[in-house]
C-alpha cells in the first residue's frame, strides 16, 4: 500500500516526507511516481507469492537489486 500514495499522488507524497517542492518539476514528479509503481508491483508480486505458495526469494533478490540501483 505505501507505493500507492507516490504513484497516484506524487506532489502530496513528496510534501508529506519533506522532499522539497517538486510542483514545478515534472521530471522530480515523474521519479517518485515511477518508484511508487515499481513498489506496488513488488508489493503485489510478494503478496501473491505468499498466499499461492509461490517463492519469495526471487521477489525479494528484485528488489533488493532495483534498490541498489537507485
Amino acid at each position: 500500500l505505501f507505493g500507492l500514495a507516490p504513484a497516484v499522488a506524487p506532489g502530496y507524497f513528496a510534501r508529506l516526507v519533506g522532499i522539497a517542492p517538486v510542483e514545478t518539476s515534472p521530471v522530480t514528479l515523474s521519479f517518485i511516481r515511477s518508484i511508487g509503481i515499481r513498489d506496488a508491483v513488488m508489493g503485489i508480486g510478494l503478496l501473491s507469492a505468499a498466499m499461492h505458495g509461490g517463492k519469495l526469494g526471487p521477489w525479494l533478490l528484485a528488489r533488493s537489486r532495483v534498490s541498489s540501483m537507485c
